[in-house]
C-alpha cells in the first residue's frame, strides 16, 4: 500500500484515526491520506474522527475547499446504533463540517462562509459558521448577524457572535431576546449585553 492509502506507510503506527488527532504527533503527512478516505468510508462515526482529525490549522490549505463542498453535499454515511428519532447522520457529519468551517473562518473565505451562514435549509449545522463569523472580518458581517437574530436555528450563535465582538448597536435587539422562548438564545443575550455593557 502507499502512502496515499495506508497510515502506516507514512510513518504513522495507530490503531485509529482518533488515536493519530489525540497522539500529539504532527501529522501533516497524514491529512492527503485522510483527506482521500473521506469519499471511500461510510461509516458515520469513522467520518466524524476523520473530519475532526482534518480541523486544524495545518489541514486548512488542502481541507477548506473540500469542507466547503462537503457542507453542501455531506457524503453518504450510515450508523446502524443511530435511533430513527435522532438527527440523520448526514445532518450530523454537516453539523461536524461545519465546525471545521469555523475554525478555518478567515478573511480569504469571507464570502463562502456568509453565503452558508445565512443559507436557512442547512439549519443548525451553520451554528459554528455563525458563531465564527466575525473572524472573516467582512463589513457585512454585523448585518448578517443581526439579521440572524430572527433565524431561530442560529440566534444564540448570532447573539454570542455580536457579543464577542461587543457591537454596541446591537444592544436593543439583544435585550428584547432576554424573555425568549429558548433557554439558550437567553443565556446568550445575557453574556452578551454584559460583554457589550452600557
Amino acid at each position: 500500500m502507499s502512502c496515499d492509502e495506508n497510515l502506516a506507510e507514512c510513518g504513522f503506527e495507530v490503531q485509529s484515526v482518533g488515536e493519530l488527532r489525540q497522539s500529539g504527533l504532527k501529522y501533516q503527512a497524514a491529512v492527503p491520506v485522510l483527506l482521500g478516505w473521506i469519499p471511500r468510508v461510510s461509516y458515520l462515526q469513522l467520518v466524524e474522527d476523520i473530519v475532526r482529525t482534518l480541523s486544524v490549522g495545518f489541514a486548512k490549505k488542502d481541507a477548506l475547499p473540500v469542507f466547503l463542498h462537503l457542507f453542501r453535499y455531506p457524503p453518504e454515511v450510515e450508523d446502524r446504533m443511530r435511533p430513527k428519532t435522532s438527527q440523520p447522520a448526514e445532518e450530523h457529519i454537516r453539523w461536524v463540517i461545519g465546525n471545521g468551517l469555523g475554525i478555518f473562518a478567515s478573511p480569504a473565505v469571507a464570502d463562502e462562509l456568509i453565503s452558508l451562514a445565512t443559507a436557512r435549509e442547512y439549519g443548525d449545522a451553520r451554528s459554528q459558521i455563525v458563531l465564527n463569523l466575525p473572524k472573516v472580518k467582512s463589513g457585512d458581517v454585523p448585518r448578517v448577524l443581526l439579521e440572524l437574530l430572527d433565524d431561530p436555528t442560529v440566534a444564540a450563535s448570532a447573539i454570542e457572535a455580536l457579543g464577542k465582538m461587543k457591537f454596541v448597536e446591537a444592544r436593543e435587539r439583544i435585550e428584547r431576546l432576554l424573555d425568549h422562548s429558548d433557554t439558550n438564545v437567553r443565556n446568550q443575550a445575557k453574556k452578551a449585553l454584559k460583554r457589550i455593557g452600557g
